[in-house]
């Protein structure tokens, strides 16, 4: 161990060139440049603390990536905190840092500081308004043009059909807010279509009537329709999917999915492309708002900057919040409710590959470093987050040092949460995922390191792709196995659906699987090919359990027991028992004093510091004796108590 200042050694072997902090609210990634140590035998730990405390706390071990780079993650911070963060790096060559040390870096804050006016906005007010409370505008986006830094647009119950655009950026201490005064404040894209006149009957169950527009998103009594690609689909329910919609040629065809005749039902059609379009501009805070049926998406980030989308209801729209561009970064994301409709009635690869019915809750399509999405509802959609591109060479900007935590996911047709990119520090941590296909779909990870932490998944459903699992790791988009570095720490996944796996995947290496609970009813890890699986891989303190006594794990397409699979090298310390929760069947996959899991987890420091007992727990819970509380310094396991209301998990403040 050496001493944490600028140092010369002679005959060093191992370099640390330069050092990037990037700090998001209860995270900092830290990546680290070298040179020499060809042998890789030289070691870089992390300890860190708030400025001004005594103690010292150690994070997790750098992990060595491609090009010359050690990274790793801190979690469990306090937003607004200043740290201070010393690394330490031993190697039996030698060692030189080239940079002085203490560091320091402060989380960011989701207080958004506006001390200018206040702006009103009411729907239907007299035209010639100059925004005051007595005067309102009658438009939002009449308030954005004339907002200016530190500016609170505050806008009043109504219905608003329009789109807002701001034209210009807060700043750093003066934030530019759109801000809900009450519930009910509904930015409406839409419009409604008549069907009790200008009607035709076709027969096949199609109706048809003039109509000018050309929309790509359309519901039936609240029903997303699907976009049919020709009339004789249309008809005869190609794609696979049975009623829908169709336009050509200034005429609109409607069959009602249901069968039923089409007059008097409620039609309505996105006429407008985003509710919110946050274009160039940074610093922006739009919240408790209501936007729905955009054609486009209801909200969309393009190559925004700190901008913030929190507490409001996305529903109706192709997509629902939409994040591309590299220049988009440092976004918060938090505290949505999104609904979507009919895609879950729809065949997976139809979306899938067609995409026109390939929505996503949330979308960081491209984008980059330093955005947030934490504590959302999702449910409905396509996919419940995703994150990167898939494409044969990712920028290595998208999804950098991104955070996803603390969403509750449900009811979607494919992946709860789905990153395909270098993914370098994405975090992935104390998500619900429930009822739906996939959990953490890995699709695959090019770089990393990404971590997957203490997240909760249960019921999966088997669709027409086939059966659902917790996580799954897939091929890169030149079809080879995925090398990049996954942390898999902590999770729990529980089904009792018959014939499902826990999770699998063609295979893949550098991956470190430790600490978890999977409760299958098929596999608990099936690896999909005939292998060879690449290395090195550790998969250790795990309770990996199936109630399929004539299964246990795939791999390179043999099966292999419970002590088939120690020989292999894994599960050394791991268990294969029934776990004990306390309601599984309702999805509170705490755990119950007698569980096997219980005190048998590894130390990893950085992780799971703080724990009861003698040891850390197996899973993404904590037992406390008593029902006592974790003790200090212990992160919120688990996405919380277990929730099924339709609303996003509490938002901590």
């Amino acid at each position: 161990m050496i001493s944490l200042t600028v140092t010369s050694a002679a005959g060093a072997d191992l370099v640390l060139e330069s050092v990037t902090l990037k700090a998001t609210f209860e995270c900092v990634g830290v990546r680290v440049t070298y040179r020499g140590d060809e042998n890789q035998n030289g070691v870089v730990g992390v300890r860190y603390r708030r400025k001004g405390s005594a103690d010292w706390q150690r994070g997790h071990p750098m992990i060595r990536i491609r090009g010359n780079r050690l990274v790793t993650s801190l979690f469990w911070l306090t937003e607004g905190t200043t740290y201070e963060i010393e690394l330490e790096a031993s190697d039996p060559e030698g060692v030189l840092i080239g940079f002085r040390q203490p560091l320091e870096v402060t989380t960011r804050s989701s207080r958004f500081p506006a001390s200018g006016r206040e702006l009103w906005v009411q729907a239907g007010a007299a035209p010639g308004g100059d925004g005051s409370a007595e005067a309102p505008f009658a438009s939002i986006q009449r308030a954005a043009e004339a907002a200016r830094p530190g500016d609170t647009v505050r806008i009043r119950p109504g219905v608003y059909r329009e789109q807002l655009r701001p034209p210009r950026s807060g700043l750093p201490d003066n934030w530019i807010r759109f801000v809900g005064d009450a519930s009910g404040v509904v930015l409406d894209g839409g419009e409604d279509i008549s069907t009790e006149e200008g009607w035709s009957e076709l027969g096949d169950g199609v109706w048809s009537r003039p109509y000018a527009r050309n929309p790509r998103y359309m519901a039936l009594d609240g029903v997303r329709l699907y976009r049919h690609s020709s009339l004789a689909n249309l008809r005869s329910g190609g794609d696979g999917i049975t009623g829908g919609f169709f336009i050509e040629g200034g005429m609109l065809y409607v069959k009602p999915p249901d069968g039923a005749p089409l007059p008097g039902r409620k039609l309505r059609a996105a006429v407008l492309a985003y509710g919110v379009d946050l274009d160039g501009v940074s610093f922006i805070e739009v919240r408790d708002l209501e936007i729905g049926f955009y054609e486009e998406a209801t909200v969309r980030f393009r190559n925004a900057h700190h901008c913030a989308l929190r507490d409001s209801i996305l529903h109706d729209s192709r997509q629902f919040v939409r994040v591309d561009g590299e220049a988009s970064t440092d976004n918060l994301i938090e505290g949505n409710r999104i609904f979507g409709s009919g895609v879950l009635d729809w065949p997976w690869d139809t979306c899938h590959h067609g995409h026109d019915c390939s929505s996503n809750g949330i979308a960081l399509r491209g984008a980059g470093e330093g955005n947030v999405v934490r504590s959302n509802y999702v449910t409905g959609s396509y996919n419940g987050i995703y994150l990167g591109g898939w494409v044969t060479d990712y920028p290595e900007a998208w999804a950098l040092e991104n955070d996803v935590y603390d969403n509750l996911i449900e009811y979607v047709k494919d992946d709860a949460i789905e990153p395909e990119c270098h993914a370098i520090n994405l975090r992935i941590f104390r998500n619900t995922m429930q009822n739906l296909f996939v959990g953490i779909s890995l699709a695959p990870i090019e770089t990393g390191p990404t971590w997957v932490l203490y997240n909760v998944a249960h019921t999966f459903r088997p669709h027409d792709k086939g059966k659902g699992q917790w996580v799954k790791i897939s091929l890169t988009p030149r079809g080879e196995q995925p090398l990049g570095h996954v942390r898999i720490y902590h999770n729990t996944s529980h089904t009792n659906v018959a014939e499902h796996n826990g999770w699998g995947s063609p295979g893949f290496g550098n991956i470190h699987f430790l600490n978890n609970v999977v409760s299958a009813t098929r596999y608990v890890f099936e690896h999909s090919t005939a292998g060879p699986m690449p290395g090195p891989n550790v998969i250790d303190y795990n309770n990996l359990y199936t109630t399929d006594t004539t299964r246990y794990v795939k791999w390179e397409n043999q099966r292999v027991d419970a002590a088939g699979f120690r020989a292999l090298g894994f599960q050394l310390h791991g268990l294969n028992a029934p776990p004990r929760f306390v309601d599984p069947l309702g999805g509170d996959l705490r755990l119950l004093p007698d569980d096997p899991g219980i005190d048998r987890a590894l130390y990893l420091p950085g992780i799971n510091d703080g724990y009861c007992g003698s040891a850390p727990d197996m899973g993404a819970f904590e037992y406390c004796e008593d029902g006592a509380a974790p003790a200090a310094g212990r992160p919120r396991l688990g996405g919380g108590a277990p929730v099924n209301t339709g609303t996003p998990p509490q938002r901590r403040r």
